[in-house]
């Protein structure tokens, strides 16, 4: 993180302006990449199952 802030010429602290704790962080960049994760799973399993839409 340290690394990350430093090539962007800020400090973790400027960071944490924006964020409550690195949970919090974690969260807000997790999820998105989660929620894309899971959708693209349903639609894996309802393919194979025979229950794809067409769109």
């Amino acid at each position: 993180m340290r690394q990350i802030m430093a090539g962007a010429n800020l400090t973790t602290g400027a960071l944490y302006r924006y964020f409550k704790d690195k949970d919090d962080l974690f969260s807000v960049l997790a999820l998105p990449v989660c929620k894309a994760f899971l959708e693209q799973y349903v639609l894996v399993g309802d393919r194979l199952s025979g229950k794809a839409r067409s769109i």
